[in-house]
């Protein structure tokens, strides 16, 4: 059995987690990225970011395949907390950038 993670997640964040069906991955990116950065752990930050691509790439959304191919690079590093949060941030920042572009 396994522990729940021991850091709090803002409401937003949460919120965010748990809306990837009904927004667009663009727009999670662009709000997660902001609470993301907060995080001074890089566990915390590659074990959220993964949780956030994940559930894009489970999405019906363009940005899937994206969302997938980052999770393929994080999991070459599966003991490396900070290569991975690096990946993680640097995807979100790739879909945030969309919605600003748009």
């Amino acid at each position: 059995m396994t522990a729940a993670p021991s850091f709090y997640l803002p409401e937003e964040l949460v919120y965010l987690l748990e809306s990837v069906h009904h927004l667009p991955a663009e727009e999670i990116a662009y709000c997660a990225l902001p609470h993301l950065e907060r995080f001074s752990d890089a566990a915390q930050k590659a074990e959220i970011g993964a949780q956030l691509l994940s559930n894009i790439s489970e999405s019906s959304c363009t940005a899937a395949a994206e969302a997938s191919k980052a999770l393929a690079v994080m999991a070459k590093f599966p003991h490396y907390p900070r290569p991975r949060a690096a990946v993680a941030i640097a995807a979100l920042k790739g879909l945030a950038g969309r919605k600003n572009a748009a």
